[in-house]
């Protein structure tokens, strides 16, 4: 890569690490407020409630995905020079079907607790 693609990958990854943060930040506080007003017994709230954690997660767990996603597409794209630096080696080791996985059951179990608790 030449040193302004350096540059432009460099940025890349914080947005997207942004977007991770970003993502995971608003899952975990529509969550606790999910669990929040069922524990409080908001009943005539159920089924919008359950579609909105529904969703939430849904379209949390893609983004995580396409942004993990995103970041193997721009190891990839690394040249010679930067693949042999210790940072280049540390990201071509990095697996990232290890983070989707992670993931995955990161926003499936949050859905899943809400659900469970609603039932």
């Amino acid at each position: 890569m030449s040193k302004q693609i350096g540059n432009t990958a460099i940025s890349f990854f914080a947005l997207r690490g942004r977007d991770i943060f970003w993502n995971l930040t608003l899952a975990i506080i529509v969550n606790l407020v999910a669990l929040t007003l069922l524990s409080l017994g908001y009943a005539a709230m159920l089924m919008p409630l359950l579609i909105m954690v529904g969703l939430v997660n849904f379209f949390g767990l893609f983004m995580a995905i396409d942004a993990a996603d995103d970041f193997a597409a721009m190891i990839q794209d690394l040249d010679g020079s930067e693949k042999d630096s210790n940072v280049g080696k540390r990201l071509t080791e990095t697996p990232i079907i290890l983070f989707k996985i992670a993931f995955a059951v990161l926003f499936i179990g949050m859905a899943g607790s809400i659900l469970y608790s609603a039932l």
